[in-house]
């Protein structure tokens, strides 16, 4: 008897998140004008694809290991914004350079697109872009964010919702204190670089801490000083700021509460569309 062949159609999250980000960057270029040119778009891709690609011969790596630069890059053209056309590629040269420089256990803690848009704020002439895509593609953002929390279960979309947990409730708490209109405070909920902050990069799974308990310490840590910097302090970019400080902490973490580390391996690269198809099933179902 002739055993029939399985099949599965897996898809690697990564792949998923690259279409999002560059359907997101391509309808706000066309549709909203982003402030910022293509130039800057190619220039930074340049800068880090070479840069990745130095790393891939010299350190033998896999050639997926590009995804992540890719990601990397997208999320310096969506958030960096900058008066000159060498801060991009600058910022995407000292990210990507950053995961093999600083190491705890020859892993990066330093989310490298955060990293990279630290250093370069630092600089005159670069800012955090404000989240212009408008409601409706706001609201788009939040749907697929909700639909990636359920196909990436396991991938540290935990950490997104904790974040605008601590974040939000933060920000809530201070509005009804200081008696705002509940208008402020929904104002903030649909700002779009919030929103990616929270869904593509506070969440990422390489350099966040692999226990529960300290994702939640960490999502706190990030969510207070980011408020208090804003809105104390006034200092803008806080998200950067909170993330940078907080990701110090992240070995430290990761000591104290033990868990198994993630890894890009074949279980956590994707899973089984039709595994996914069936998790959605049963969850409409109800069961």
């Amino acid at each position: 008897m002739l055993k029939q062949k399985k099949t599965s159609l897996s898809v690697d999250i990564r792949y998923i998140q690259l279409a999002f980000m560059g359907v997101l960057l391509s309808y706000g270029v066309l549709a909203f004008d982003l402030s910022i040119l293509k130039t800057q778009i190619i220039l930074t891709f340049l800068s880090g694809v070479l840069t990745q690609f130095f790393w891939i011969k010299r350190l033998k790596l896999k050639w997926s290991s590009f995804l992540s630069a890719f990601i990397t890059c997208l999320s310096l053209v969506l958030l960096l914004r900058s008066n000159n056309l060498w801060i991009h590629p600058l910022a995407a040269f000292l990210a990507i350079n950053s995961k093999f420089f600083i190491q705890y256990k020859k892993q990066h803690f330093f989310n490298p697109s955060a990293l990279g848009i630290f250093l370069v704020l630092l600089l005159d002439g670069s800012w955090l872009s404000p989240g212009q895509w408008g409601s409706g593609v706001i609201l788009s953002v939040w749907m697929v964010a909700f639909g990636c929390f359920i196909a990436r279960r396991v991938h540290r979309m935990d950490i997104a919702w904790l974040f605008l947990l601590f974040y939000l409730g933060g920000l809530l708490t201070r509005n009804l204190y200081l008696g705002y209109e509940m208008a402020i405070f929904y104002h903030a909920t649909l700002n779009g670089s919030l929103l990616l902050f929270a869904f593509f990069m506070i969440s990422d799974p390489r350099t966040s801490p692999n226990h529960f308990l300290g994702k939640i310490i960490f999502t706190f840590s990030v969510a207070i000083i980011t408020l208090v910097s804003q809105y104390y302090f006034y200092i803008q970019n806080g998200l950067i700021y909170a993330l940078v400080a907080s990701s110090c902490f992240v070995p430290l973490l990761n000591r104290t509460f033990q868990a198994a580390p993630f890894q890009w391996d074949k279980k956590e690269e994707g899973r089984s569309l039709k595994s996914m198809i069936f998790y959605f099933l049963k969850l409409k179902e109800g069961k």
